[in-house]
């Protein structure tokens, strides 16, 4: 059995004991699987890329780093409304790293983003929409971080989504953290939703399990 089967046999593994354990009550479960499922992919992608370890392979690095803190930070305290502004912050950085990535990625291609009409149009609709239905209930400072969010998810779907030469798990993942981002907010500002740790997190793990394999496999296809 190769590696890749083992990392992510042991990764869907984790993300099961983790979510169980939260619906179910058995908090150590969570505190035990949750510690794992980062550096799993961090090892993946290092164990993958070894020797030839670049800036883009430790600009990826770093950003399964700095999700693994704010997935912490957002777990331990996501009840306290300084901390899920700061959170935000966390994940904002978090997004900007892949955002360079991407831009990478699209430079190492040869791509032009001026002609993608229907990538800023469908990024532009999603977050008219979700401005009209969301922004009157958050305090300033969320909306200006939001914003920023909304802006570097439409910035990620111009560079990544459904673009030739970007492998299809990394469409695949802005996708699933979009989804996760509306779940997340939608469940705390407008009406909970049930089991929402189940479909919020497991939407989070897919997206980074997809963004990994998709750089790794875009790479691959690069001749440099």
């Amino acid at each position: 059995m190769n590696l890749k089967r083992i990392i992510f046999g042991i990764y869907f593994i984790t993300i099961f004991f983790d979510i169980y354990g939260q619906i179910n009550g058995h908090y150590w479960l969570v505190f035990t699987f949750k510690a794992f499922e980062m550096p799993l992919l961090a090892y993946y992608y290092y164990q993958s890329r070894f020797p030839k370890i670049e800036i883009i392979d430790k600009l990826l690095l770093l950003s399964l780093g700095i999700a693994f803190f704010g997935i912490w930070i957002s777990y331990l305290f996501n009840r306290d409304a300084v901390i899920i502004n700061f959170t935000t912050i966390i994940y904002i950085i978090e997004g900007q790293i892949n955002l360079f990535i991407l831009s990478k990625l699209n430079r190492y291609l040869h791509t032009s983003n001026k002609n993608d009409i229907w990538r800023v149009s469908a990024a532009l609709v999603v977050a008219i929409g979700f401005i009209y239905v969301i922004f009157p209930l958050f305090a300033t400072l969320t909306q200006v971080l939001v914003l920023i969010v909304m802006i570097q998810l439409g910035l990620m779907s111009i560079y990544g989504l459904f673009k030739k030469g970007i492998h299809i798990t990394i469409s695949l993942s802005i996708i699933t953290i979009i989804l996760s981002n509306i779940l997340s907010v939608s469940g705390v500002f407008l009406s909970p939703i049930p089991y929402d740790y189940l479909w919020i997190m497991g939407l989070v793990y897919v997206s980074k399990l997809l963004f990994v394999e998709g750089v790794l496999k875009t790479l691959e296809s690069i001749k440099r």
